[in-house]
């Protein structure tokens, strides 16, 4: 079985702080507000995709775009009127275009 890798990424208002989890050792690290898990798929260009990363993928017709979000268990792309499941979206031909912490207007 392979195993998950364990990455969190937060932010502090300026930039994003990366943090591994590492078995038996505990991270001495400030507590933030906006904290981000590696979901642990990454994009057609290899970069690694966390929540609250801004994608965008092909749609049936023309290109879609939306931020990763964690619920009910499982990781979604919530588009502006809707809310895909990230296992029925070609991962692999998405692209990482931006989060929502440097760049919410992309979601505008």
């Amino acid at each position: 079985m392979k195993k998950r890798i364990i990455k969190f990424r937060a932010w502090d208002g300026k930039e994003f702080i990366y943090m591994d989890y590492a078995e038996d050792h505990l991270w001495n690290c400030p507590t933030f507000k906006d904290v981000q898990q590696f979901t642990g798929l990454f994009d057609k260009d290899g970069k690694e995709i966390y929540e609250a990363d801004i994608i965008q993928f092909e749609g049936t017709t023309e290109y879609g775009y939306g931020e990763i979000i964690f619920d009910n268990g499982m990781y979604w792309i919530q588009e502006k009127d809707s809310l895909l499941r990230v296992d029925m979206v070609c991962i692999e031909t998405c692209k990482v275009i931006g989060n929502i912490c440097e760049n919410p207007e992309l979601l505008s």
